[in-house]
C-alpha cells in the first residue's frame, strides 16, 4: 500500500511539474515566433478536454509500475484508483498551468489582444473604404448620353467619337503618380482620389 501511495503522489507531482515546464517552453516559443493566437487563447475560459489521452497514459504507466499480479482483482482496483487520481491531478495541473500562463505572460496577452483589435479595426476600415470607393456615383445612362456619340446604329465610337482613357500609374512609398491620356475625340477630365486610408501624395497629369 505504501508503494501504491508513493505512485499516486509521484504521478501528481510529475503531471504538475511537466505542465509548468511546458508552460515556460510554450510561452517562450510563442514570444520568439510572435504567435498571437497562443496569447489570445489565454483570454478564453479554461477548458479541460484531454480525458481520453490521460486515461490511456495512466493505464500504460500503471501496467509498467504496478507490483500487483496482472489481471487480478487487486490489480484492477488499484488501476481504477490510479486512473481516477491521474485524471483529477491532470485537470488540476492544467488549471494551475492555465492561470500560471495568464499571470506569467499577462503583459504579452494584453499586447496580443490590443494588436488583434487594431488589426480587426484596420481591416474593417479598409473594407469600408473599398466599398465606398466602388460605389457608383454616376448614372450609366448619363455617361452614355454625354460622352458617347453613339445612337446604337451609327457606331460613332468606331470613328473615335468617344472617351477613350488610358491610365499609367506608378507608385512608391510617398507618391502615387497617375498619367491620364484621352485618345478619344470627346473631352473628359476624370476626378481621381485615393482612399481615405492612403496617406501618399496623389499626382495626376492629364494629356
Amino acid at each position: 500500500m505504501e508503494y501504491y501511495i508513493y505512485m499516486l503522489i509521484s504521478l501528481a507531482v510529475m503531471l504538475t511539474a511537466i505542465k509548468l515546464i511546458f508552460c515556460e517552453l510554450e510561452g517562450r516559443t510563442a514570444q520568439k515566433k510572435s504567435i498571437l493566437s497562443w496569447y489570445t487563447k489565454l483570454n478564453e475560459p479554461f477548458k479541460y478536454t484531454r480525458t481520453k489521452s490521460i486515461i490511456f497514459m495512466c493505464v500504460i504507466c500503471y501496467a509498467i509500475a504496478s507490483v500487483q499480479a496482472m489481471f487480478t482483482t487487486e490489480w484492477f482496483v488499484e488501476m481504477l484508483g490510479f486512473i481516477a487520481v491521474g485524471v483529477i491531478c491532470d485537470g488540476i495541473s492544467q488549471y494551475i498551468g492555465f492561470y500560471y500562463n495568464k499571470i506569467r505572460f499577462r503583459k504579452k496577452i494584453n499586447e496580443a489582444l490590443l494588436m488583434k483589435s487594431e488589426i480587426a479595426k484596420a481591416m474593417n476600415e479598409t473594407a469600408n473604404a473599398l466599398v465606398q470607393q466602388s460605389l457608383p456615383t454616376y448614372s450609366s445612362h448619363e455617361i452614355a448620353a454625354r460622352y458617347f456619340n453613339d445612337d446604337g446604329e451609327s457606331f460613332e465610337y468606331l470613328n473615335n467619337n468617344c472617351v477613350k482613357l488610358e491610365f499609367d500609374v506608378n507608385c512608391d512609398n510617398g507618391n502615387v503618380n497617375v498619367v491620364v491620356n484621352n485618345k478619344g475625340n470627346v473631352k473628359l477630365t476624370p476626378k481621381i482620389k485615393l482612399v481615405s486610408t492612403d496617406s501618399r501624395k496623389l499626382n495626376v497629369t492629364v494629356k
